[in-house]
């Protein structure tokens, strides 16, 4: 009969046990130690400094509250009460922590002052990857992705809704500030704001703020106070609308390393192109030698601006550039003569430069060319128009037939079916594996911060992974990784 193990709960330890023995050489708390402190906080902008003058209690150190959310986010783990409990009972953030417990104020106060260094590390685990040999500069990847605010979407406010609510707190912290003046002692050097009054005063702010957001947006009809910026998105994952933010990321190719990340709370991708490729020169020095692109980011500008700074972008084509197979006649198969300034048809008919034109939405300057022949055979099944069809060339035009001659070569058509495969994939683990689908913090700032914390989670994920596999024997991993990241 086999022996059953079982827990006794009454033997005690002859020498007290070794947080050492319990944390292995490949536990994931060692590699956010080594990561942290190859670090140059200074460099990196960390600003912390609580410990208050004379004696006292005295301050955690910023290293060990960059740990603390560096292995919170590593393990899922990204509320601030969470994280506090954590700290006492996760054996490998009692290790971390020296068995100390920052509560969760601190934490939050540390995320707050320390927005941008914290966004900072991301960068350094871009240059952690590049030492590593882990980005290939082959091929990038470029998608969004919409992530939920953590506003409700039923909550918002109409501009009425918050004019009342304003004049409501103008009102009532008038009156909390005459109470303050006729309680208030003459020779009193200050009288501190009751905790009503000043929760009063945030909202006010809110409020004031929600409504800057709608008079800068005129088609947006409501706004949240909390979140004015934050707006109404569809979400793939839920398909339904809601308060959320355009998540963009690029990764590359060779290791999967993400290499460019930003949030936008516009909901299309237009414009998002060139500086999502600013933002993979300014981390990387150059971007890749072929960047793939969903249609979205298909347009003209952005195309015309890849083509002068020499970036090599290929982009799906909506149908509205491609074309719509069935209609043998749409603008996509008319073709333009710079030399003779003509556009000729399907048919081999030439249409005239007749005239520019203003696009007001756009601002662009269109050249319009029309077909003179009023007896063309297939006049009815071309256009509608009664002085006869008409093509509008614009100034990007030369950058969109580019775009749409090197989607005739079936190596290009190859790279694009590469690219779902590539960056949907790292959505899909941030959303479904790390469970991230709804942001925790109320403000772009904040959410800008947010996600650059999730992606540089994901890369240090990668990072682990090589850094497991390349040590033999034990110390050895360690001192290269502190190494490389000494040098990045």
């Amino acid at each position: 009969m086999s022996r059953e193990l079982r827990a006794d709960f009454s033997q005690g330890f002859l020498l007290p046990p070794s947080l050492e023995d319990w944390v292995g050489p490949e536990h994931p708390a060692r590699f956010i130690r080594s990561f942290v402190e190859a670090l140059d906080l200074e460099a990196l902008g960390v600003e912390w400094n609580e410990a208050a003058p004379g004696p006292g209690r005295p301050t955690y150190s910023a290293e060990l509250l960059l740990m603390v959310w560096l292995y919170g986010y590593f393990m899922g783990q990204r509320s601030t009460r969470k994280l506090e409990a954590a700290c006492g009972e996760h054996m490998g953030l009692i290790w971390l922590s020296g068995m100390h417990a920052p509560d969760h104020n601190t934490l939050w106060r540390f995320f707050a002052r320390n927005r941008q260094a914290l966004r900072n590390l991301f960068s350094q685990s871009v240059q952690v990857a590049v030492k590593s040999h882990m980005v290939g500069m082959v091929v990038h990847a470029l998608d969004g992705t919409k992530i939920g605010a953590q506003a409700a979407t039923r909550s918002r406010l109409t501009q009425a809704q918050l004019e009342a609510l304003l004049d409501g707190l103008d009102e009532q912290v008038a009156a909390w500030e005459q109470a303050i003046e006729e309680t208030a002692a003459p020779d009193e050097p200050g009288t501190r704001l009751p905790e009503e009054l000043q929760d009063e005063e945030r909202l006010r702010q809110k409020v004031r703020a929600a409504l800057a957001e709608l008079e800068a947006e005129e088609k947006m009809e409501r706004v949240h106070p909390d979140d004015p910026q934050a707006r109404v998105m569809k979400c793939s994952d839920t398909a339904t609308r809601r308060l959320a933010y355009n998540s963009q990321a690029v990764v590359d190719a060779a290791c999967g390393i993400l290499v460019a990340c930003d949030v936008s709370n516009r909901a299309a991708d237009q414009g998002q192109l060139t500086p999502m490729l600013d933002a993979v020169e300014e981390q990387l020095g150059a971007c890749a030698d072929l960047t793939l692109a969903d249609a979205g980011y298909a347009t003209g500008q952005a195309l015309a601006d890849a083509d002068t700074a020499q970036r090599d972008v290929l982009v799906n084509l909506p149908s509205r550039i491609s074309g719509d197979p069935t209609n043998p006649y749409h603008a996509s198969h008319f073709t333009i003569d710079p030399e003779t300034d003509t556009v000729t048809c399907p048919l081999g008919e030439e249409l005239a430069y007749k005239h520019t034109r203003l696009h007001r939405g756009k601002g662009q300057r269109l050249r319009v060319y029309r077909c003179q022949n009023k007896s063309c055979p297939v006049r009815e099944q071309c256009t509608k128009e009664r002085k006869g069809r008409s093509i509008e060339i614009g100034p990007y035009h030369a950058a969109i037939a580019r775009q749409k001659q090197r989607h005739q070569d079936s190596a290009a058509r190859q790279h694009l079916a590469q690219r779902a495969g590539l960056i949907e994939r790292v959505f899909g683990t941030i959303k479904q594996t790390y469970g991230f689908r709804r942001y925790t913090r109320h403000g772009l700032d904040n959410v800008k911060t947010e996600w650059a914390l999730i992606c540089t989670t994901y890369n240090l994920h990668k990072l682990y992974s090589r850094w497991k596999a390349t040590r033999t024997p034990p110390r050895a991993r360690t001192e290269r990784l502190n190494l490389s990241l000494a040098n990045s």
